[in-house]
């Protein structure tokens, strides 16, 4: 498996991230603080939703609505734990607002709730976190990073939020977020600096990289990680102790490793589709070899009378579904 398959979700997430500053370019004439437009929202919205989606975190209720948490250093644990995300959580506050409410009402709303659910002075002590954060959202949405790559604007995003937040409450609202793309750095340099390691050795470093770059947020994020993602990257820091082995050995290490993260029955599946992908492909590969003799054999034939011809041929051996399945995807290959 190669370094990119597994650091494909960090791209993802990158690139997820990225895209809330190429949103914000070109508009600082047009906004000021806290009267940016619903269009604007719903861009913020849909990619905030999309990082969610990236994280493995649901969006569907709020920790501050449905938990009776009148306790404003319960509500900190939380945060720093990463129970609970504070952006995350602005979102799904958010959800529970009129859909025609503009984002200045839907921010009053949210703050007369956090004074239902919180007694004083802790409604006051959450509420200040909540308005730092419009206030800084407002002064996002006016950045201009066009000319940036991404670590420079990330670079820059840090520092504007350290204009509205300390260091303290800034690791509240961003820590998880932050850490996760510091390890995502990090891990990258990791698989780079020790590839010449033991598996084992390679495994038990990238869980001491972990946990010194999540900290506090380690357990809550292991707990969202899917075992398959776990499954990959174990199995690619084992890479070079199973590229020294023979294809039963190898194969029987990889069984192993899938039994370890998936049971019996799990590893089991798996090896089954594998199995299956490596027939189909054979199929396909087969298959290919015949079109091609075909094209070559009916060349004579006007464009679209090949056409018609080759999708009768395609039909013939491949059956009506994999042939359509099969010509959307010759043709994305050839856009």
């Amino acid at each position: 498996m190669s370094r990119n398959s597994i650091l494909f979700v960090g791209v993802v997430l990158v690139g997820i991230i990225a895209g809330l500053y190429i949103l914000s370019s070109g508009n600082n004439s047009k906004k000021s603080n806290l009267q940016y437009d619903k269009s604007t929202i719903q861009e913020l919205k849909e990619q905030n939703s999309n990082l969610t989606k990236s994280m493995n975190f649901p969006l569907d209720n709020s920790f501050i609505e449905n938990f009776n948490l009148l306790n404003y250093n319960e509500f900190v644990d939380s945060l720093k734990t990463g129970k609970i995300n504070f952006i995350w959580e602005l979102w799904a506050l958010r959800d529970k607002c009129p859909q025609d409410s503009t984002i200045v009402q839907c921010n009053l709303m949210i703050l007369e709730m956090i004074d239902k659910k919180f007694n004083p002075p802790d409604n006051e002590l959450v509420k200040k976190l909540f308005k730092q954060y419009f206030e800084y959202e407002a002064e996002l949405i006016k950045m201009d990073l066009r000319d940036k790559d991404f670590t420079e604007k990330y670079s820059e995003l840090k520092k504007k939020r350290r204009e509205f937040f300390s260091e303290e409450e800034a690791h509240l609202v961003f820590g998880m977020e932050e850490a996760q793309i510091d390890f995502i750095e990090k891990s990258s340099e990791f698989f780079e600096k020790t590839k010449n390691l033991s598996g084992n050795e390679r495994v038990k470093q990238y869980e001491e990289l972990k946990k010194k770059i999540y900290g506090s947020f380690y357990d809550s994020m292991i707990s969202r990680e899917e075992k398959f993602d776990h499954y990959q990257t174990e199995l690619h820091l084992r890479e070079k102790d199973f590229s020294k082995l023979n294809e039963n050995q190898k194969q029987k290490e990889i069984q192993k490793l899938r039994e370890k993260y998936f049971g019996k029955e799990g590893a089991e599946r798996i090896t089954q589709v594998e199995k299956e992908e490596e027939e189909y492909r054979k199929k396909l590969n087969d298959y290919e070899k015949k079109e091609e003799n075909f094209i070559k054999e009916n060349s004579g034939l006007k464009p679209e009378e090949l056409e018609k011809k080759l999708k009768e041929f395609r039909i013939q051996n491949l059956g009506l579904e994999e042939a359509e399945m099969y010509a959307r995807r010759k043709a994305l290959e050839n856009y």
